[in-house]
């Protein structure tokens, strides 16, 4: 039996990602998206809107404290 993989959407945003056979999700999992073909592969926490898959943006590295060696 193949699996696919899943993301599972809860109010637009991807909460869970699995691996299964489409019995299961469509009987536990019914709005469940295939993400097999989905590059890159979304994961929690990213945003499911009008059928397209987002990144959630990445936080600003924080700038490196500079160091007086003189100090």
């Amino acid at each position: 039996m193949s699996h696919s993989r899943f993301a599972i959407i809860e109010n637009e945003v991807v909460v869970n990602c699995i691996a299964a056979d489409d019995d299961f999700v469509a009987q536990f999992y019914p709005g469940a998206i295939e993400i097999d073909d989905v590059v890159p592969e979304p994961c929690p926490g990213w945003w499911y809107k009008n059928g397209q898959f987002i990144c959630p943006p990445q936080p600003e590295p924080e700038p490196e404290e500079v160091v007086d060696p003189v100090a």
